[in-house]
């Protein structure tokens, strides 16, 4: 977009439209990696159960540290297989 022909007004509207634009998308993707989060939470503890794995182990302290691993930018395979060998 060519902005040097934009008014003083224009330009100081465009520049709020487009950070209004920017948080709605930034809260938009929060919410998208909270609802991860909780699919990832319900995916561990669900394969957990399926294969039977001890229940001693605390499913939310090895889901923190997948969390962890994947923030560092680990593969989530990785981490799946890291789950699943710590349960046994």
């Amino acid at each position: 977009m060519d902005f040097s022909k934009l008014t003083l007004h224009q330009a100081k509207r465009l520049e709020m439209e487009s950070q209004v634009h920017v948080l709605e998308l930034e809260s938009q993707l929060e919410k998208e990696r909270r609802s991860l989060s909780d699919l990832r939470k319900t995916h561990y503890r669900l394969a957990a159960e399926s294969e039977g794995w001890d229940q001693e182990v605390r499913y939310s302290d090895i889901y923190h540290l997948c969390h962890h691993i994947l923030i560092h930018g680990f593969m989530h395979n990785y981490c799946i297989m890291l789950f699943h060998n710590t349960c046994y």
